[in-house]
């Protein structure tokens, strides 16, 4: 006789009848292959919309509902766990050359441990001198402190960035930021502008704020410290 067997896939879940006998029915590695592509493919997908944002429990609700798929929040998390090998093979990858400008800041992100928390993501981007913009490296940390920061900023050393090519480090006004630059770097800081517009955006009227942003801008922009006292003025 036959025994339906489902499939999962990208078109829905498929049917199909697999000979079944009294005695000694024998594998079918056709069958096996297929529900490992299905899975397989569904979990690339999940995977990626995970690395989009997506939380564990909406991308199983999400490929669920296309794919008529059975996942739950734990099978995402199992997916998205496969690709920690490959994160920790690029995390100790050697430093860019060329790298002139260093641009810092956290994210905070939610993370389960035994609860639900904001966890500070400290992120480092570089800059060579002809604009290429590379994704450094980043480190979780518990809170922004100077060691925590000063942890990121050695891993870079360690992995090639050269301290002596670097002209700028880029910051908002982090105490703690600021004092790892200086203990491991020792060169110029310079404040992030956008976090400055942003501050000084909230201190402005509505109806003036795109009145100031131009006027901001046109100072920041100017082409000497002459012109920049003009368009201030």
């Amino acid at each position: 006789g036959f025994k339906p067997v489902s499939l999962g896939g990208l078109f829905g879940k498929w049917t199909i009848l697999k000979p079944v006998l009294r005695r000694g029915t024998p594998t079918y590695p056709l069958i096996s292959l297929l529900k490992r592509a299905g899975r397989n493919v569904l979990g690339i997908l999940g995977s990626r919309f995970w690395l989009r944002g997506t939380a564990t429990r909406a991308t199983a609700q999400e490929l669920n509902a296309v794919f008529g798929s059975r996942f739950n929040a734990r099978d995402i998390s199992t997916f998205s766990n496969q690709l920690l090998p490959d994160v920790q093979v690029w995390l100790a990858r050697a430093i860019p050359t060329g790298i002139v400008y260093l641009f810092v800041d956290a994210i905070y992100l939610p993370l389960r441990r035994t609860s639900t928390d904001q966890q500070a993501l400290l992120v480092a981007l570089g800059l060579t001198a002809d604009g290429r913009a590379h994704v450094l490296g980043f480190l979780l940390g518990d809170r922004e402190s100077t060691d925590s920061w000063s942890a990121l900023l050695k891993d870079l050393l360690a992995r090639g960035l050269d301290r002596n090519s670097l002209r700028l480090a880029i910051s908002d006004d982090h105490k703690a930021i600021r004092a790892a630059i200086e203990a491991e770097l020792a060169i110029p800081h310079q404040l992030c502008v956008v976090h400055k517009m942003r501050n000084a955006r909230l201190r402005v009227a509505s109806k003036d704020r795109r009145d100031f942003l131009s006027d901001f801008k046109a100072a920041y922009w100017a082409d000497s410290k002459d012109q920049a006292l003009v368009a201030l003025g």
